[in-house]
């Protein structure tokens, strides 16, 4: 059953599996269930339709979203790998949340097909998991060309699991100055950032100052795009059913729905 986090599709089952379970079942995993996530994806901040997932450190800290459930899974030790989705933040929040480790690869590098889209543009899958170690292994297996995503690169998969004895010395990272000021973030971000910055550099990695003046306008043109595409995959069922959404991606689809994609 693949429900999105939505009610109105708790009926749904699907005929075939997503081609990164098919590449994962293929690769000797055992999958154990589906879990839970904010409603269609569409963001922090909606109310969950089933029982809303805790985050195991604190049961009344947030998980932010929207691959909430996978995140929690791995954090709780119920599995050793899951999936995620990210279009703005999706992987990369909860499981920064949880504790957990995850990526989002970049854009083409893992095939969609079978996956409730948010946002073709931006949409992409990848691993959650508890080590570094454990989502080179897993992206390895999700990576590759898929004919039924013909977004997806047709560069060959590198053996990721490679690069791990290398360790990060001499490894650059840009630790981004608008990401660290005061009046963007809590000091104690700040300061827990920090700490993992010099554990880095102990470890031999570079660390550089980055400035992007416009860092915090990107929400700006990426919302519009997001909620183009969004308004657009559900168009029809907003049209017939649209109390099944909560106000909040109501509005949000709506309103990218009357965008001429043309203008983004």
């Amino acid at each position: 059953m693949t429900t999105a986090g939505s009610l109105s599709l708790r009926d749904n089952i699907p005929g075939k599996d997503a081609t990164t379970v098919k590449r994962a079942k293929a690769a000797g995993a055992i999958l154990l269930g589906k879990l839970n996530m904010t409603q269609f994806a569409s963001g922090y901040g909606d109310p969950f339709q089933f029982p809303e997932p805790k985050n195991p450190w604190n049961l009344d800290y947030d998980t932010i979203g929207s691959s909430n459930g996978s995140a929690i899974a791995i954090a709780a030790s119920l599995c050793a790998i899951s999936f995620g989705e990210d279009t703005g933040g999706s992987i990369r929040c909860p499981s920064s949340a949880c504790g957990v480790v995850g990526l989002r690869p970049t854009w083409g590098r893992v095939s969609r097909h079978g996956v409730m889209p948010l946002s073709w543009s931006m949409d992409t899958g990848g691993p959650i998991t508890r080590s570094v170690e454990d989502s080179a292994v897993l992206l390895e297996v999700m990576a590759g060309y898929d004919p039924y995503d013909q977004q997806t690169s047709k560069l060959p998969v590198q053996k990721y699991t490679d690069s791990l004895a290398n360790g990060i010395s001499g490894m650059r990272i840009g630790l981004l100055r608008e990401f660290m000021d005061p009046q963007f973030v809590d000091q104690e971000v700040i300061d827990a950032v920090r700490i993992a910055v010099k554990l880095l550099a102990d470890y031999g990695a570079v660390v550089e100052d980055v400035s992007l003046p416009m860092l915090q306008k990107v929400g700006l043109a990426a919302g519009p795009v997001t909620s183009n595409d969004a308004g657009h995959v559900h168009l029809d069922r907003l049209r017939k059913t649209p109390d099944i959404y909560s106000p909040r991606s109501r509005t949000k689809f709506l309103a990218g729905a009357l965008i001429p994609s043309q203008t983004l």
